[in-house]
């Protein structure tokens, strides 16, 4: 073997090389980056307050709704007009201070829902890397499931409770992904074999 054709060959390896180190340069920073959100959205989930909701959520379905999902849209506008709307009403009659909504159902739905449209956002719209499927069944158990139906059911049932404002122009793009991406996190988690 003459020298150059060792060049060639080590100016081969070396051009291989660069690219490894372009690729994991990219690659090892992503990866820690989707780990953290990860681990961060593990963390909310174990909070009291995303637990509260949850519970409230499940309250809900099975005392005010007797574990019928036809029930959800009517209970639903119920809860709506107790916790929201008259508390509204009274607060204008009587200028009181504002109140807290923190605790009614419909924002513990949203907080919920919130938390499973970040889940969807960091498997199905990251990439290079994304959540792995690894990870997400991990987390996911058979009431996972359960839950992301309930929220899907309520969601539907909330559009319906909405305040009529008038004619507005058509919602942006993102707001129609947002319950796209969890309906598409319930059916990948729905059709695992838990």
């Amino acid at each position: 073997m003459c020298l150059d054709d060792v060049a060639n060959v080590f100016t081969i390896l070396g051009f291989f090389v660069a690219i490894i180190a372009v690729i994991a340069a990219f690659f090892i920073p992503r990866k820690i980056m989707v780990d953290q959100i990860y681990a961060d959205l593990v963390s909310e989930y174990r909070s009291p307050e995303m637990g509260g909701a949850i519970l409230s959520i499940i309250d809900f379905f099975v005392e005010d709704c007797g574990r019928s999902l036809e029930r959800i849209p009517k209970e639903y506008e119920t809860r709506y007009n107790m916790e929201i709307r008259d508390k509204l009403k009274e607060v204008k009659k009587l200028e009181n201070e504002p109140i807290d909504f923190a605790k009614t159902l419909h924002f513990q739905r949203r907080l919920v829902a919130q938390y499973y449209w970040d889940m969807a956002t960091l498997r199905y719209t990251y990439h290079f890397p994304r959540l792995s499927k690894k990870q997400l069944r991990h987390f996911m158990t058979e009431n996972e499931t359960k839950l992301l139906n309930l929220i899907l059911y309520m969601g539907i049932a909330a559009t319906k409770v909405m305040l009529d404002i008038g004619a507005i122009d058509p919602a942006p793009e993102d707001d129609i992904k947002m319950n796209n991406l969890i309906c598409q996190l319930f059916e990948e988690v729905e059709a695992w074999d838990v």
